[in-house]
C-alpha cells in the first residue's frame, strides 16, 4: 500500500489507533458475528448518544428564550416575520455546516498531512471538523454582542403597553 502505510508500517485498522473494528466473516461458519462486533464497538455508540444529548441541551435554550425575547421586543405585526427568520436560520444552518464540512474534506484532518499521503490514499481523513468550527466561531463571536443587549430593549416598554392596550397579554 502507498502513503502512510509504506512510511510508518501501519495498517488501516491497526488496533493501536483505537478505531472501530471491521465486522469480519467467521471462517468456521461463514457468517458474520454481529453480536461480537456490537460488543467490541458499543463504547462508540455511547459517545454518539452523549454528543446528541449535548447538542439537544445546547439547542433548546435559544429556541425557547429567543422566541420569548423576540415576542417582547417586536410589535405584533413584525413578530411573525421575525420568528420565521429565526426558525429558517435554525433549519438551514445545520445542513449548511454539513455542506461546508464536505468541502473541507479535501484538506487533511490536521491541516498538515504526513509526507507521501495524498487524498487518494485509503488512510486519508479529511478535516470534517472545519465545517462546524467556523460557524461555531461565528456564533460565539455574535453571541458576545447579543450578551451586551440590555435586559429590556428600550422599545419593549412601548410594545408591551400596546399589547396590554389591545388585550393581547
Amino acid at each position: 500500500s502507498s502513503g502512510i502505510n509504506a512510511e510508518y508500517g501501519t495498517e488501516i485498522n491497526d488496533k493501536r489507533w483505537g478505531q472501530c473494528e471491521e465486522m469480519t466473516e467467521d471462517t468456521t461458519t461463514g457468517s458474520k458475528d454481529a453480536e461480537a462486533y456490537a460488543l467490541r464497538n458499543h463504547k462508540y455508540y455511547w459517545i454518539f448518544i452523549f454528543g446528541s444529548l449535548l447538542q439537544g441541551i445546547g439547542a433548546t435554550p435559544p429556541g425557547i428564550a429567543g422566541s420569548t425575547y423576540m415576542d417582547e421586543i417586536f410589535p405584533q405585526k413584525a413578530f411573525g416575520i421575525a420568528i420565521s427568520v429565526l426558525y429558517v436560520i435554525s433549519f438551514v444552518g445545520f445542513p449548511l455546516s454539513m455542506i461546508l464540512g464536505s468541502i473541507y474534506l479535501k484538506y487533511y484532518v490536521t491541516l498538515d498531512p504526513p509526507p507521501g499521503l495524498t487524498i487518494d490514499d485509503k488512510e486519508w481523513v479529511g478535516a470534517w471538523w472545519m465545517g462546524m468550527f467556523y460557524p461555531s466561531l461565528a456564533v460565539t463571536i455574535l453571541s458576545f454582542f447579543v450578551g451586551l443587549y440590555p435586559r429590556q430593549m428600550p422599545a419593549a416598554k412601548k410594545v408591551l403597553r400596546d399589547k396590554i392596550k389591545n388585550g393581547i397579554t
